[in-house]
């Protein structure tokens, strides 16, 4: 199949928001879609930032969840000891309670990533 034949039949098709009309207007001769997606004009993005805040947000969720786990989870137990014939509690409890732990450790570690990731920037 030529790559003339190859564009009317199936990147002609497809709608604008695939390949804008700017993309495709000085384009003579399409031999395949990796051209196209070179040439396609992407918004400039800071990998760097990005990382940074997700790196934040997991260190809040770890180091949060880490904190407020154990309470739930004595809060499940005391519901549990309140409540006669009940074992979905205890295992929840016990759970909640067990959990703690490896968040905070999760959060920490995140915690040391965004910092070397800091320094690392500057």
């Amino acid at each position: 199949m030529r790559s003339q034949e190859f564009y009317d039949f199936f990147i002609k098709p497809l709608p604008h928001f695939y390949f804008p009309p700017s993309i495709l207007a000085d384009v003579d001769e399409v031999t395949n879609i990796a051209d196209i997606n070179r040439n396609a004009a992407t918004p400039a993005r800071n990998p760097s930032k990005r990382k940074k805040t997700m790196l934040s947000i997991l260190a809040l969720l770890g180091i949060s969840g880490g904190f407020v786990t154990p309470f739930l989870g004595l809060l499940c137990i005391i519901a549990h000891a309140m409540l006669p014939n009940d074992t979905a509690f205890n295992r929840i409890g016990t759970a909640l309670m067990m959990i703690a732990i490896p968040l905070l450790l999760a959060g920490s570690h995140f915690l040391d990533k965004l910092e070397t990731q800091t320094k690392h920037d500057s």
